[in-house]
């Protein structure tokens, strides 16, 4: 990511979008993420962290929560999480959702081609769902 995509994001969305930051106590920045407000749905854009902060807080787990409660106080309809750590985000209570691309060319060679080098890249993820319903 560019060191200005984020200042180029909020001028483009204003209010819809939300970057939110954790910091140490040196006031040093140990990991953050970003939200788009697109109508009554919330995306989750980007996040990062340190893996030390994880480890030590679970940072992780606890943007996802806070996530979670900033959606609620908004009166979001949906969270959209992104599409990896899909079993930490099923243990908060996300249902994984499957995804599609469609891409089509007007040469019939292209497509033949896309077809096949798309094929090589989905290869399914195992991983063991989870909830914190019972």
């Amino acid at each position: 990511v560019s060191s200005d995509y984020w200042v180029h994001l909020k001028e483009h969305l204003k209010e819809q979008f939300k970057l939110i930051a954790y910091y140490d106590e040196n006031n040093k920045i140990v990991a953050f993420y970003t939200l788009i407000i697109n109508k009554n749905v919330i995306e989750s854009h980007y996040l990062g962290f340190t893996n030390a902060c994880n480890k030590a807080c679970q940072i992780y787990l606890n943007m996802l929560f806070d996530m979670i409660d900033r959606s609620i106080t908004l009166k979001a309809e949906k969270l959209v999480f992104a599409r990896t750590s899909n079993e930490i985000k099923s243990s908060v209570g996300a249902v994984a959702k499957p995804m599609y691309s469609y891409i089509k060319s007007s040469c019939a060679l292209s497509n033949w081609f896309t077809k096949k080098i798309l094929q090589c890249f989905n290869t399914p993820k195992v991983w063991v769902p989870r909830s914190p319903f019972k």
